[in-house]
């Protein structure tokens, strides 16, 4: 599988809101991305220079507050 599919591939993923949101989806989504946050900020470290961990869970804590307000609707954004 080479690069010009995979990209033709994600770009037709579409993000759907469930019917049901409730603040347990909302929590266990924003959970999913501050991890990937966290994960990915130490990968990249470990790779660049020496790891810090509290960094990376600043960056984390960041990410899921952020998208737990963009869900509950407390910062309001374009969707189209």
């Amino acid at each position: 599988m080479d690069i010009k599919n995979i990209l033709s591939r994600l770009s037709k993923v579409s993000v759907l809101d469930p019917p049901n949101n409730s603040i347990k989806n909302d929590l266990i989504d924003a959970g999913i991305l501050a991890g990937l946050t966290f994960f990915t900020n130490l990968g990249s470290q470990a790779i660049i220079s020496n790891i810090n961990i509290i960094q990376a869970g600043i960056q984390a804590g960041l990410i899921f507050f952020t998208f737990l307000a963009f869900k509950r609707g407390l910062i309001n954004y374009n969707k189209r």
